[in-house]
């Protein structure tokens, strides 16, 4: 795929479907294998101030909302003790942030991070292919970098049925420059964070960064994570139907009625795909 589709396909990032909240897609990637930082998700500042004392202290408060532009918003804040954190938390809690209400934030320990990487997966909807986009340039950043440098995401057409994805995946990673220990690690992030992408049936998998850590071994850890699953896909995951944030217009998080309904459809799935949202007024 050129310049042309790989921008296609970036802009794709806004595309539809229900989102998952990050603690809930780190839930998800964690049961697939894929390293994440130790998380606990708050309602107030009590509750981000003790998150913060069982994680060790220093830690990341995020606000949980339904976009990828929290960073640039001011929804990621940095915390070096319990109470810095209960503050970064009073400041987001309840706060308007890239379109919706923040009514939970995630408190997360730090990860010391070596270097930035960027992966997704996601929907090409102009060839109907899952693809995944992958650059050695990772962070809040990745748009920019983009803009300035065309080439610095590289783009792969997966196979339908998600055969053989380690190895074309390693194969990616290899063309951008990584090698040994590295190479190893993100490559096994990537199978395992594709994995889930089929089996959930995603519309997007976005792991941005993925953090290299080094030590006396290399990994790789999903640092922050952006999922979104199809409309009409949830009626075959109800775990995920009761935890998705209705399609990306609504920009904010399901009401009490929402909630009930997505709980009775989860009950009696016979009852087909039909989503109910609540209307103002």
């Amino acid at each position: 795929m050129g310049r042309r589709g790989r921008r296609d396909a970036l802009m794709a990032f806004a595309g539809g479907g229900a989102r998952i909240l990050e603690h809930h897609g780190k839930d998800l990637l964690r049961g697939h294998g894929v390293p994440v930082p130790r998380g606990e998700a708050a309602t107030t500042p009590a509750e981000a101030a003790a998150a913060a004392v069982e994680l060790g202290g220093a830690v990341v408060v995020k606000a949980l909302v339904p976009s990828n532009r929290r960073a640039h918003a001011g929804g990621v804040r940095f915390a070096a003790g319990p109470d810095q954190a209960a503050s970064a938390a009073g400041e987001l809690l309840g706060s308007s942030l890239a379109g919706s209400r923040v009514a939970a934030v995630l408190v997360e320990e730090r990860v010391e991070i070596e270097r930035e990487l960027f992966l997704s997966f996601l929907i090409d909807k102009e060839r109907a292919l899952p693809v995944a986009l992958a650059s050695v340039h990772g962070g809040v950043d990745i748009e920019e970098a983009w803009s300035r440098e065309p080439d610095a995401i590289h783009t792969l057409e997966l196979d339908p049925w998600g055969r053989d994805c380690g190895q074309r995946l390693g194969g990616l990673w290899a063309r951008l420059g990584l090698s040994g220990r590295d190479l190893l690690c993100v490559t096994e992030v990537s199978e395992r964070a594709a994995r889930l992408f089929y089996a959930a049936q995603l519309t997007i998998l976005e792991l941005n960064p993925v953090a290299l850590v080094t030590g006396n071994v290399a990994r790789a850890v999903a640092v922050g994570a952006l999922l979104a699953i199809d409309d009409l896909a949830l009626a075959r995951h109800p775990e995920l139907a009761a935890v998705a944030v209705a399609g990306f217009g609504t920009r904010r998080p399901p009401t009490a009625l929402e909630r009930e309904a997505l709980e009775i459809a989860a009950r009696d799935p016979y009852r087909g795909t039909a989503r109910f949202i609540e209307l103002e007024g």
